[in-house]
Parts: C-alpha cells; sequence; structure tokens
C-alpha cells in the first residue's frame, strides 16, 4: 500500500474521491484528520528544533573564550524569535 500524497488528503477531505472510487463521509473525516496530524507533526518538529538550537546556546554560555562569547551573542540575537516563531506555529496548529 502506498502512502497518500497531501494533495490526495485533500482531494478527499474536501469529499472528492478519484475517479472509480466510492468513498464515505468515515474516508473524508479520516483524511481531515490525518492532514491536521501532518500539520501538528510538522509543527512538533520545529518546537524541537528550536529546543535543540536553544539548548545547543545555552550549554555554551557560561564558557569563557569565543565559545561562550559565541553562544551568548547568538541567544542575544534571536531575541526569542525561534522559540516565537515555532510557538505560534504550534498554536496555530491547534485552534
Amino acid at each position: 500500500m502506498t502512502r497518500p500524497t497531501t494533495e490526495d488528503l485533500e482531494r478527499l477531505a474536501d469529499g472528492a474521491p478519484p475517479k472509480g472510487r466510492d468513498y464515505d463521509e468515515t474516508i473524508t473525516t479520516l483524511a481531515r484528520e490525518v492532514l491536521a496530524l501532518r500539520k501538528k507533526l510538522a509543527a512538533a518538529e520545529k518546537v524541537v528544533e528550536a529546543l535543540t538550537w536553544y539548548r545547543g546556546n545555552v550549554s555554551w554560555c557560561n564558557n569563557f573564550g569565543p565559545e561562550g562569547v559565541t553562544a551568548r551573542d547568538r541567544l542575544a540575537k534571536d531575541l526569542g524569535e525561534k522559540a516565537q516563531t515555532a510557538l505560534t506555529e504550534w498554536e496555530n496548529t491547534n485552534d
């Protein structure tokens, strides 16, 4: 069995089955749920990516020398933007 493409799922979610096939409302509902879950997964991956970036930089902040300076500069320049972007996307998938 092949994995349905996003385009296939969107078509099914809109209630338009492929030619020659007949689907009931259960398939349409499942297609909508799969699309929503894919969006949530993508948003969750961005949250994990942002947290990983922060962990990597925070772990170097207390170091003396160029590594510590670089890590502090990265965090200062970011101003929480990576977190805000990831969290906003996550929140938008949970509306």
